[in-house]
């Protein structure tokens, strides 16, 4: 890698020497550049016609068609040279083929021919020299000759995907439909939006009605659900099967027919294609049929184990659950981070109602009017559709009943406290001090904020942090001095802060959640203290600042020792 990128450094100086910013195309700017081009393709004995821009689809960037010599024929090539070109690689497509190439020319024509064109293209190549480097490659790729190839799934399903915001999520670790199953009935789940339509195979069953598959997660962030029949499609899809077909090799029995809705017919088909390296398996396609035309969604693989993938290290976090107290700047944000993360249960605690203007910081004003909870709620199901997530529209410590509180506490792995209400923090941390909690906090105009996490790893307490800060070692982060944003009707300042300064709280509160969760965070600090200003209010880059919560001689109260936290099991 080192190589590529000295490589790249010279190149680009090189090419940087030629170019000037303009509003010119790259070839009105750099002559010579297309001079190179061109003489670089006469002298590989190719045949080259630069087409016409396609006004029918505004398109203004360099077409050009070349018929190059390859294996003793002459091989028709469209080459698209982008606006940005030489910095980033030209486009080739192929529709008639490219002798002894099948694996890396897609449902558009288009050939594969850099594995990655960000980072194997040189500013300095020509044409004709990829051309001449890469068909070559393609060959050997076929054979699975050992450095020709990526080995990723070639699937024939990619290009049938539709314009239309509709998606099929698959639980990769679902139990496979026995091949005995050749079509019955799958139960979706849906959810979704007026921008975009979720759909996920919930349950299968066979003809008989009986189910043979079922997804582990269950999908409780996709709240509707929907029958639709499937069928069996032994023959494995090429690159030449069509929507169409597809649509009609899963017609199913007329008696489990749906009944199309506004004139939109649905119907599912499990298929075989290269799901592995050169291996075979089945796949599910969801097809949705207008008036006009056949809409194709490809089965993307997001069970609660294909996200954990893009998150290692967090194995368990599915099966555990945490509670945030507070919806706002902090408290949402907060939430939002936890189930991205793949917490498995959030329950949210908030009395308060959104309203517009903070939503430069926290719930968006399309919310406006309603409970904060409610819609931070709605909002982590949009993002992890595993999560379970419960709001609670009360005030934690007032009109809360106690034995829900304690309920939702209890069976919660890690309590998170944003309400940045002094009052209830005491209450929390005083009444419960065995609860795995963190506090936390922002100062005015979100100079800074601080993070408390307790039972503290080195034995201190909410008084002590009180008694640390009254004599300055546990220092306060900076903050805004006059705060005069009034809301109206109120006569105590409102909260002023930009959401990315917020944000490194409530991503920094997360990571301390997660690692306290996954036990993984005994040995950091049990305070932690950001400054995004100076004192005279001078911006900074973010500094945290890290120490252990100790006992304080003046505290009187008996402190407890810190113990691991144990991983428990989401309930619903």
């Amino acid at each position: 890698m080192a190589g590529r990128l000295r490589r790249w450094s010279s190149a680009s100086c090189r090419v940087n020497a030629m170019t000037t910013p303009t509003s010119q195309d790259w070839w009105e700017v750099m002559p010579g550049r297309w001079s190179k081009e061109t003489a670089a393709l006469a002298s590989a004995g190719a045949q080259w016609r630069r087409m016409k821009p396609r006004r029918s689809r505004r398109e203004t960037n360099l077409r050009v068609r070349v018929l190059w010599p390859f294996n003793g024929e002459l091989v028709r090539l469209f080459v698209k040279f982008p606006h940005a070109y030489p910095w980033t690689a030209p486009t080739v497509t192929a529709p008639d083929g490219v002798p002894g190439v099948s694996r890396h020319i897609g449902r558009d024509t288009s050939v594969c021919i850099l594995a990655d064109p960000d980072a194997d293209w040189l500013p300095t190549m020509t044409l004709a020299e990829l051309l001449a480097v890469q068909l070559p490659q393609l060959v050997a790729a076929e054979t699975g000759a050992p450095g020709t190839e990526a080995h990723e799934p070639v699937s024939a399903l990619h290009g049938l995907g539709s314009a239309d915001p509709v998606g099929l999520l698959v639980d990769s670790a679902m139990v496979q439909v026995p091949d005995t199953v050749t079509s019955g009935m799958v139960v979706l789940a849906v959810g979704g939006s007026k921008v975009s339509v979720v759909c996920a195979i919930d349950v299968v069953e066979n003809a008989a009605g009986e189910p043979v598959a079922t997804s582990a997660s269950r999908w409780p962030g996709l709240r509707s659900s929907l029958s639709v029949p499937f069928q069996r499609m032994d023959t494995p899809v090429t690159t030449a099967t069509t929507a169409d077909q597809l649509w009609q090799a899963a017609a199913p029995d007329p008696a489990k027919q749906n009944r199309p809705s506004k004139g939109v017919e649905v119907r599912l088909l499990l298929v075989r294609a290269e799901v592995q390296y050169r291996e075979l398996g089945w796949q599910w396609v969801l097809m949705v049929r207008g008036r006009n035309s056949v809409e194709v969604a490809v089965g993307e693989p997001a069970g609660p184990s294909d996200m954990a993938a893009r998150t290692p290290g967090h194995d368990g976090l599915h099966h555990t659950a945490v509670t945030v107290i507070g919806a706002g700047a902090l408290g949402s944000e907060i939430a939002r981070h936890l189930v991205r993360a793949g917490v498995g249960k959030l329950t949210i605690i908030d009395s308060d109602v959104v309203t517009a203007a903070p939503g430069c910081r926290q719930v968006p004003p399309r919310y406006t009017g309603t409970a904060k909870a409610l819609a931070v709620g709605h909002e982590l199901m949009n993002l992890n559709p595993h999560v379970q997530a419960y709001a609670l529209t009360a005030k934690s410590g007032e009109n809360v009943p106690p034995d829900m509180l304690n309920k939702y506490l209890t069976e919660s792995t890690v309590v998170v406290d944003a309400t940045a209400q002094e009052g209830h923090t005491r209450w929390l941390a005083m009444t419960r001090p065995n609860l795995p909690l963190i506090v936390a906090t922002a100062t005015w105009g979100a100079w800074g904020g601080t993070l408390t996490r307790l039972p503290a790893e080195a034995g201190g307490c909410w008084c002590c942090l009180a008694w640390h800060r009254a004599d300055r070692t546990v220092p306060h982060p900076p903050e805004e001095p006059h705060d005069s944003n009034v809301s109206g009707g109120c006569s105590s300042p409102s909260y002023t802060g930009t959401g990315y300064d917020l944000a490194d709280i409530a991503a920094h509160a997360a990571r301390l959640a997660v690692a306290t969760i996954l036990g993984t965070g005994r040995d950091w600090d049990d305070v932690h203290v950001l400054s995004h200003r100076d004192r005279d209010g001078t911006r900074r880059a973010p500094a945290w600042v890290g120490q252990p919560l100790s006992v304080h001689p003046k505290c009187k109260r008996r402190h407890v020792v810190s113990v691991p936290v144990q991983l428990q099991l989401s309930t619903a």
